[in-house]
């Protein structure tokens, strides 16, 4: 609209919409539909992180969710992928945290088979666009829980796609979503399945 009124043509606006960057593997929404109709409803919660290691990401925050879940003894596996950009060290790494992280994934195969892991991908930024991550979780049935962030409430919907986590009380907001959904399968499933259809 803004472009238009600033005088040019309409034929000549063409909105592209965000999506995932990068294709799905041949096999892998098969793989996806059959682990998610079977997971073991007493299974481990699954949480991912993938991204940049750094202070707009909120990795302090993530610091303290994974910290948090782990001395609360929530039932969840853990999979931290990234690493800090332009020698980013505003936030220290503790030890323990440190030695779970692996390195950033590159290819589309393995992108597509860390989301195939995952039941849940955190995002605790502080601020955002639209994180293209959080459609390539969705698409692979994988539930984003997410700061309330840029264009972030345009695509998940708290309690019905997602979590959208609020920027002040981000930890908190984690760790009650983490909690409910390690323990109520069927929710985990009807949030899956919504993701993955929107």
């Amino acid at each position: 609209d803004w472009c238009h009124g600033m005088g040019m043509p309409e034929d000549k606006i063409v909105p592209l919409l965000n999506a995932p960057s990068f294709d799905l593997p041949e096999g892998a929404e098969d793989r996806i539909a059959r682990r998610r109709a079977h997971r073991d409803p007493d299974a481990p919660l699954r949480a991912i992180y993938l991204g940049r290691l750094d202070q707009q990401k909120g990795v302090e925050r993530l610091i303290s969710i994974v910290e948090s879940a782990k001395a609360t003894r929530l039932p969840i596996e853990w999979r931290l992928i990234g690493k800090s950009v332009m020698g980013d060290a505003s936030v220290e790494m503790p030890q323990d945290i440190a030695k779970m992280i692996e390195p950033p994934l590159t290819s589309p195969e393995s992108l597509a088979e860390a989301f195939e892991w995952a039941d849940v991908f955190i995002l605790p930024s502080y601020y955002e666009g639209l994180p293209l991550t959080i459609l390539e979780a969705m698409r692979s049935g994988v539930i984003p829980l997410a700061t309330d962030a840029g264009a972030v409430t345009e695509v998940v919907q708290s309690w019905r796609n997602g979590v959208v986590l609020s920027q002040a009380n981000t930890i908190g907001d984690a760790l009650s979503a983490l909690d409910r959904l390690a323990r109520d399968p069927e929710l985990l499933q009807r949030l899956s399945d919504q993701a993955r259809q929107d």
